[in-house]
């Protein structure tokens, strides 16, 4: 899911998570190119959402900082 040839790409973009409730937990155990990392950023940032809890992300393994730090639960498996 990391191109646009994908129809579960960034399913998960501002849209999405706009129209979520203010109390709203966004779990992700799909995959992590269905999740837009920026959008969830400004989701969580901007309270849009309460919380996020991933067990996958783009571009794993690695990691964007900023949306760690801003998440609940991160599973990593190593």
């Amino acid at each position: 899911t990391r191109r646009q040839e994908y129809e579960t790409y960034h399913l998960v973009d501002n849209d999405f998570l706009s129209s979520m409730k203010k109390n709203a937990t966004l779990i992700n155990t799909s995959r992590g190119g269905v999740v837009d990392s920026m959008a969830l950023i400004k989701a969580l940032n901007n309270k849009t959402i309460t919380s996020a809890i991933l067990d996958v992300w783009e571009e794993e393994p690695f990691f964007n900082l900023n949306l760690f730090n801003l998440c609940n639960v991160i599973n990593f498996y190593f």
